[in-house]
């Protein structure tokens, strides 16, 4: 990348998560990061960093985009090239989703809807990451080195099994969909 300072935007970036470590990784290479979450509190480690402008964001709410998108334009300048896009798609990682998820399924409303669905969704709440996951700070140290390249991969998979990851994404959709239930059994 160039010289000047980079901007990166995170979303999703709750403390112990994949992305949290993205974050410090981009701002210990001097980036300015742009650390949001639908809530601050959960990354309130980076508040008094001034490394991270943090910012609450709902990236399905289009008032919440913008709220967010005129407070960076405001924060810093933005130049009109030089913007890189990269889907960045992660294997096995170790974080703290599985535990964010369970404490969010505890708190489930009990809807009709979903019954007959309830020990799947339960299981999948549970769910630990496999052996061997690649720890989150090895994970963002890489994912920020092929970001930092003159010219980023429009794609980038790292971690345990992201092989499989890559060939899943590429299936259709009703063979996902048979997997998903083998899965579940």
């Amino acid at each position: 990348m160039e010289d000047q300072k980079q901007t990166v935007l995170i979303t999703g970036c709750s403390q112990g998560g994949i992305r949290h470590a993205l974050a410090h990784e981009f701002a210990s290479k001097g980036c300015i990061v742009v650390a949001s979450s639908r809530s601050k509190r959960t990354m309130a480690d980076l508040e008094n960093d001034s490394r991270f402008f943090v910012q609450e964001l709902d990236v399905v709410s289009d008032k919440s985009v913008e709220n967010v998108v005129a407070n960076v334009i405001e924060k810093s300048e933005l130049h009109p090239f030089g913007i890189h896009v990269t889907l960045v798609a992660p294997g096995a990682i170790k974080s703290n989703i599985a535990n964010v998820t369970a404490g969010n399924y505890s708190r489930m409303p009990e809807l009709k809807l979903y019954k007959p669905f309830e020990n799947i969704i339960k299981e999948r709440a549970y769910f630990k990451e496999p052996p061997n996951a690649t720890p989150t700070e090895i994970f963002a140290r890489k994912t920020v080195a092929v970001l930092f390249k003159d010219k980023p991969p429009a794609w980038f998979s790292f971690g345990k099994y992201s092989t499989l990851v890559e060939i899943y994404s590429c299936m259709p959709n009703f063979v996902k969909d048979f997997l998903a239930r083998r899965m579940m059994k």
